[in-house]
């Protein structure tokens, strides 16, 4: 076929692929994955290519591979074109435009590798033709392409590989590899046609993004105000690794809509009052950017009333990082490094916000994780490091379970590893707590707590759990011990491995509270001689009472009367 017939009709489909995306994005076409800078054929992309091609074959398999050299920013909607002709009678023509699963599109940083596979089977006069990709394996990316030849012999189905402009080989009659000269019969000719990159709209300024698409930013950016409105759904705005500075005032970047996504940002809130700001919307995705607080502003990455919105792999630091309020619901915070600074909070869930998953992060600040006025969260697997506050913190925030989490605590003044106020029905398991003073603490009335085969380890000469007075109805289970436990409340249930007993300060086991159940294998007193637990006591005058009542009542009915009744 002449290849400038073959050259419009490329074209032709991409002013197609051109028309038919309503988006930012520009389509550059690459015909060759070894030729280079192909203005005027590429839409002017200007971009540079370079790649490889190459062929082997094993026993009647033949394998044509061609490895392209992603341009930067290069999408995984970008298409790959693959035509096959037939020599036959009549002609066997077909195409296919293929999108790569994004296994293979980025599997590798640099290089895309495709590959055509073509199988004779000469006794069935059968040849298969597909195209893989590769993400580690090859995988099959198109449908079988079926030749049934009349005849006998290889000659009759020898192939040919061909891309139009490349040395031709194709298969002998002994199934290996040869440079074509046009011996045999030409059966099929697989035309690797093109790479159609889809490719983003580069910029290089702030402004307001209004039509959907990919936007890459090619230098470091500054202007008044707000830097980047984001106003239509469906954009991904890629700060390529480039800074984001401002004057002041505005936001960094404001997600005014659903379903973006805004990645590898580095953002100076010293600049601005918020970082990255979401208000309202849902569905968007904060992934690999860096955000830093100073003193004189507010929030790193704030949520307000906003629901499924994810954030990950981001890189928060200063006073109040990372900020979820006013109903913000259903969002995921996964595997962010977030520092709060010593006189701020990592993450805060505040007012409201509930059904969000915090995971995987690494939080550390004068609070490393605090909720308050939330409920129904899952906080699972993270590392809580508090500077003189506390590791986790639980305020006014009910139904959340904390399971997994790393709670480090450190400074004399620290309150506790964890913290818990006026909180009920809250759920904790398996957590490991450091402290210099209390593990956990519910220093405000909490109830129906349950704490689970937590690891609790405190320098000072405080109790690893306190339960104070009005905390009632918790429960405690230590497979363990129940080692330093202060229970001052009532109804509290603690099962423990073993228990002890005892008021003294320095070798208490459990001080136990009004009306606690106790289970495990309870020992005597130890490192006091006078205390007894006051349900014990209690116990003891409930019997006196009740061997006082029967006294008189077996008086009265024995008709025993006063003298001179």
């Amino acid at each position: 076929m002449d290849k400038k017939i073959l050259f419009c009709f490329a074209l032709i489909l991409c002013s197609v692929f051109l028309i038919g995306i309503a988006s930012a994005n520009t389509m550059c076409y690459q015909e060759d994955a070894d030729t280079s800078n192909q203005t005027g054929i590429d839409g002017d992309c200007g971009l540079a290519y370079t790649g490889l091609h190459s062929t082997a074959n094993t026993g009647d398999i033949g394998f044509f591979y061609i490895n392209y050299t992603k341009p930067l920013g290069a999408l995984p909607s970008s298409i790959w074109r693959m035509k096959l002709f037939g020599l036959t009678s009549p002609p066997m023509i077909g195409m296919w435009n293929i999108t790569i699963p994004e296994s293979c599109f980025n599997y590798n940083a640099n290089k895309l590798e495709l590959r055509f596979v073509q199988r004779l089977k000469p006794a069935e006069n059968i040849g298969f033709v597909y195209g893989t990709c590769y993400d580690g394996a090859w995988q099959n990316i198109t449908s079988y392409w079926n030749n049934t030849a009349t005849g006998s012999g290889a000659n009759v189905l020898s192939g040919q590989l061909w891309d139009g402009n490349w040395v031709t080989y194709g298969f002998n009659n002994d199934g290996g590899w040869r440079k074509d000269t046009g011996e045999g019969t030409d059966v099929l000719r697989i035309y690797e046609e093109a790479m159609i990159w889809d490719m983003p709209t580069q910029i290089d300024s702030c402004q307001d993004l209004s039509v959907a698409g990919d936007y890459i930013l090619n230098q470091s950016v500054d202007g008044a105000g707000s830097c980047f409105t984001i106003s239509a759904s469906d954009i991904i705005l890629d700060c390529n690794g480039y800074e984001i500075t401002g004057d002041g005032t505005g936001i960094g970047i404001d997600i005014q809509a659903d379903g973006s996504t805004v990645k590898n940002c580095i953002i100076n809130v010293g600049n601005y009052q918020y970082g990255i700001n979401i208000d309202g919307f849902s569905n968007n995705l904060l992934t690999g950017n860096n955000v830093t607080v100073d003193f004189s502003s507010e929030y790193g990455i704030q949520l307000s009333n906003s629901n499924s919105n994810t954030l990950s792999g981001n890189n928060v630091s200063g006073v109040m990082a990372i900020y979820l309020l006013d109903g913000s619901s259903y969002n995921v915070i996964i595997g962010n490094y977030v520092d709060g600074s010593a006189t701020g909070s990592a993450i805060t869930l505040e007012t409201d916000t509930s059904y969000n998953n915090i995971t995987d992060n690494t939080a550390i600040g004068n609070a490393g994780i605090d909720l308050v006025g939330s409920s129904n969260n899952i906080i699972t697997n993270n590392v809580a490091y508090g500077i003189d506050g506390y590791g986790i913190g639980v305020n006014s925030a009910d139904y959340n379970i904390f399971t997994g989490n790393n709670v480090t605590l450190t400074g004399a003044g620290s309150e506790a590893g964890i913290v818990i106020q006026s909180s009920d029905n809250n759920v904790f398991t398996d957590n490991i707590v450091i402290s210099e003073t209390y593990g956990i603490w519910l220093n405000q009335p909490s109830d129906y707590n349950i704490f689970t085969d937590n690891i609790i380890t405190i320098s000072g000469e405080d109790y690893r759990v306190s339960f104070p007075s009005g905390s009632d109805y918790n429960t405690l289970t230590d497979t363990a011990n129940c080692d330093g436990v202060l229970d001052e409340g009532t109804g509290n249930v603690l099962n423990c491995g073993n228990v002890y007993l005892t008021s003294g300060y320095t070798y208490r086991q459990v001080d136990a509270g009004l009306l606690s159940v106790i289970t495990g294998n309870v020992a005597g007193l130890q490192g006091a001689t006078t205390f007894f637990p006051t349900f014990i006591v209690l116990a003891s005058l409930v019997v006196l009472v009740v061997l006082a009542i029967i006294i008189i009542n077996s008086v009265r009915s024995s008709g025993i009367t006063q003298e001179g009744a």
